[in-house]
């Protein structure tokens, strides 16, 4: 068979330009040679690119630093002192033992909440933390090995004779701010607790005022001498 038949059996069919994919211009939309096919890339580009995570170009084509974090509200940690007023603590720290508390009421009334011979101590730590724990020299003891085990009015008993709490604190110079995280009473805990502070050598005396003490307004005074290191 010739030539001319074969051509005539199978006559030959223009070449269709290639569907354009998703994305591509046909070859009808110009650009490119008919039929050519031109293949989407894999993936992102491989070079650095000027765009933020957050859809929005950086300025000037340049990447910008990762912002600081958060600070949490209220945190003193987190403030330098400048910012907060806070003073050196380094007078402060130490561990102080009670010498004497009176109070003295609105009308000028004063006693001695847990006797003469008041026990306590208080201690501020390089961390930034404290703890107070003062309670009467004569505690009944409970008739059973058991903390938990008193009867309600050696419950009621144990409650009145002692008073401690703990938390941080902030040091201001004239004053001192207990952040109260627990505390034996439990109006007190969570919130602060305001103390004016006159400091002499190895004597700290700190004055609580506008206390209710006893059914009325008072104003503490507690006396402290430093312990000396074990």
């Amino acid at each position: 068979m010739g030539i001319d038949a074969r051509s005539r059996l199978h006559p030959r069919t223009a070449a269709q330009p290639a569907a354009a994919l998703p994305g591509q211009r046909g070859a009808d939309e110009g650009g490119g040679r008919p039929g050519a096919v031109h293949a989407l890339p894999a993936g992102p580009p491989r070079g650095r690119s000027h765009q933020r995570r957050d859809g929005r170009a950086a300025i000037g084509g340049l990447r910008r630093s990762r912002e600081p974090p958060a600070r949490t509200e209220g945190s003193d940690a987190l403030v330098p002192r400048a910012v907060t007023g806070a003073a050196d603590p380094a007078p402060l720290l130490g561990t102080w033992a009670l010498r004497r508390w009176v109070n003295t009421a609105a009308d000028g009334t004063q006693a001695h909440p847990f006797g003469p011979d008041v026990r306590g101590l208080i201690g501020y730590l390089p961390d930034g933390h404290f703890f107070v724990q003062i309670a009467r020299a004569d505690r009944a003891a409970f008739a059973a090995p058991d903390p938990f085990g008193g009867s309600l009015q050696e419950d009621a008993g144990a409650m009145k004779s002692q008073i401690s709490y703990a938390g941080r604190f902030t040091f201001h110079g004239d004053h001192v701010l207990h952040h109260v995280a627990v505390a034996s009473f439990p109006n007190w805990t969570g919130g602060v607790q305001r103390r004016e502070v006159a400091l002499e050598g190895d004597r700290l005396t700190l004055r609580a005022l506008g206390l209710v003490l006893a059914g009325g307004p008072a104003t503490a005074v507690l006396d402290w001498d430093r312990e000396a290191p074990a």
